[in-house]
């Protein structure tokens, strides 16, 4: 999908990548693979982690709210763990903003990139 805003965009990654978690966890129990607590979703916008981490949060679209509740959901019996990804150590960042050669030369390092 195409969203306009930040948060949109993020809520919809994250209910894409709880479908891809729910979809490969299951595999791996089904060939007996035991799994020791949940997953954790990293991700680098704070209102997007507020609400999905506090149930009594509400949204004003519809589609939203959806992504949401999908997110939610997934929180609350324990499959996924959100967590909020600070610009200074998010790799993806590097890629895709403007930031000083310092900071790109760090990030870029702890990836063995040269």
């Amino acid at each position: 999908t195409c969203e306009a805003a930040t948060f949109n965009a993020e809520l919809v990654a994250l209910r894409t990548a709880r479908d891809l978690t729910a979809a490969l966890r299951l595999k791996l129990k089904s060939f007996g693979v035991r799994l020791q607590g949940p997953t954790d979703m990293h991700c680098d916008n704070q209102g997007v982690c507020c609400n999905v981490m506090v149930p009594e949060s509400t949204l004003s679209k519809k589609h939203n709210a959806i992504n949401y509740h999908v997110v939610r959901e997934a929180v609350a019996m324990g499959m996924i763990r959100v967590c909020k990804e600070d610009t200074i150590t998010n790799n993806a960042d590097a890629h895709t903003k403007l930031m000083h050669y310092d900071k790109k030369d760090k990030l870029f390092g702890s990836l063995q990139i040269k």
